[in-house]
């Protein structure tokens, strides 16, 4: 957040700011975006995540859906 922050102070538009994750960096990103609205802060440009951990629960559809299906990771 201090780095965003820096960029607005710095005068550079939020429409140019682009937050870009994978993994847990992702899920950091979005985190990042939930805590700028929550904030008020100006809304960046885009968020790429890329393979976020949004369910740490691992009780949403996909994971019954895809159960059988040749996906193994190990909790």
């Amino acid at each position: 957040m201090g780095v965003y922050q820096a960029l607005l102070d710095m005068k550079i538009p939020a429409k140019r700011v682009v937050f870009v994750g994978h993994s847990a960096g992702a899920t950091l990103a979005l985190s990042a975006v939930i805590q700028l609205a929550s904030l008020g802060k100006p809304m960046l440009a885009e968020v790429v995540a890329l393979s976020a951990i949004t369910d740490f629960t691992y009780s949403g559809a996909s994971m019954t859906a895809n159960e059988g299906q040749g996906h193994h990771f190990t909790l």
